[in-house]
């Protein structure tokens, strides 16, 4: 599959299984990142399937919009910003009539985790909420983490000398950055600035097993066109390119070897991460059972079960929270209680550290979850309790830790929080 897909639902079958899910309305009814045409701009919208319905924000107002796209796949992350700044590997998921991008964004607003859309020359997110357009200068914005670099000028060149330069270059590149080509798969997003096209492929230890091709028509938010010359290639279809020492096979791309390509700076991007920042923090929905890749450990409860750090939403803030995935379910505390959530994400990622503090001190590169309605940042500590190692919110003006521990929230003066290392 590519790194990520804009799909269409239809009332014929069910909701994409691997929709990108960014936030929760009042009524805990989940919410997606989708799209939608409105007035010639193409505007990030939230969507809400219980409704069968997309909205956007535009002119002030609310927008429900029944023809929209959802976003799947990808490896995607949220970052937090302010004031219209788009961070690096932000996903443009649309554009005004005028060509400005629009990214998508989300912020807590009265119980709801809402989409919206980042509109950085007017400095703010605007969401989609109650009939109005809102706006607000503190946001998170969704990235997709790649390495990026450029690879120099290519002459127009026939379809199977191009996938010989691009194999070389990416294989060197690979070597230069300390990448292992390893049973995992890395996802690379080749694109063609001249003319729209864009080649997505997927790589392992068996390099080049399946390429995939889109090709847009014009507008880039247009649907992918067929793109063979002398013959039609479903669209979306696996294609089997090359072979391995497990794959012997003619290379069905031969009868279309004459297709030509004028490819003028082309850029590689990998779904790999060379380095570490506080804005590469990635939150995964937890299900039954289920323990992400790279789940950040908090400790452990008190009959040894594995606690994991992460996050959910209570009374319209974004707190952390005590995961245990083989009870299915994550507690934080709020209010003087200890509330079990069954909504929740998973802080993943390899490169933190758990540092000592007390009274509410909290250190640099402090991991936040979220805010509280007066815009104070949360932040993930944790503390030894009554023979367990339990995960809490570090609130500073209130100079504590905070846990959920059977049914109530206890506080702690002394306390560790984690930090990205």
């Amino acid at each position: 599959m590519p790194p990520y897909r804009w799909v269409q639902p239809s009332p014929h079958r069910s909701f994409p299984d691997m929709a990108v899910r960014g936030g929760r309305d009042q009524d805990g009814s989940p919410i997606f990142v989708g799209r939608a045409f409105h007035e010639g701009d193409m505007i990030p919208a939230k969507v809400i399937p219980d409704k069968c319905v997309a909205y956007v924000a535009y002119n002030g107002e609310e927008h429900a919009k029944d023809d929209y796209e959802i976003l799947c796949y990808g490896d995607f992350a949220w970052e937090f910003s302010s004031n219209g700044s788009i961070p690096p590997g932000a996903l443009v998921a649309g554009q005004t009539s005028e060509g400005e991008p629009l990214f998508v964004g989300r912020v807590l607003h009265n119980g709801s985790q809402t989409i919206g859309k980042i509109q950085a020359s007017h400095g703010c997110l605007y969401i989609p909420f109650d009939g109005e357009e809102l706006s607000f200068t503190d946001y998170e914005v969704l990235v997709a983490h790649y390495v990026i670099t450029m690879a120099g000028e290519c002459r127009t060149i026939d379809f199977n000398r191009y996938f010989n330069f691009v194999s070389l270059r990416i294989y060197t590149l690979f070597f230069a950055l300390g990448i292992p080509i390893i049973s995992k798969i890395y996802y690379i997003e080749l694109q063609f600035y001249q003319n729209s096209k864009q080649m997505i492929s997927q790589i392992s230890s068996f390099f080049f097993l399946r390429i995939w091709i889109i090709v847009h028509s014009g507008s880039p938010f247009a649907a992918p066109s067929q793109i063979a010359v002398h013959h039609q290639i479903i669209e979306n279809k696996d294609i089997q390119f090359g072979w391995t020492r497990f794959f012997r096979s003619s290379r069905p791309f031969d009868y279309i070897h004459k297709t030509e390509f004028k490819c003028h700076g082309i850029h590689y991007l990998f779904n790999f991460r060379y380095h570490s920042k506080i804005f590469e923090l990635k939150w995964v929905h937890g299900r039954s059972l289920y323990i992400p890749d790279g789940a950040v450990r908090g400790g452990t409860d008190i009959d040894g079960t594995e606690i994991f750090v992460g996050r959910a939403n209570h009374e319209g803030e974004m707190i952390p929270a005590k995961v245990i995935p083989s009870k299915d379910v994550a507690y934080v505390c709020w209010g003087g209680d200890e509330h079990a959530k069954r909504d929740y994400e998973i802080l993943c990622q390899k490169v933190f550290r758990w540092i000592p503090s007390n009274d509410g001190h909290i250190p640099e590169n402090a991991v936040s979850t979220g805010y509280t309605p007066d815009g104070e940042p949360l932040y993930v500590g944790r503390t030894f309790h009554e023979g367990s190692l339990t995960v809490g919110k570090v609130q500073s003006s209130h100079s504590c830790l905070y846990i959920p521990f059977d049914g109530k929230e206890v506080s702690y003066n002394e306390y560790e929080v984690l930090i990205l290392d």
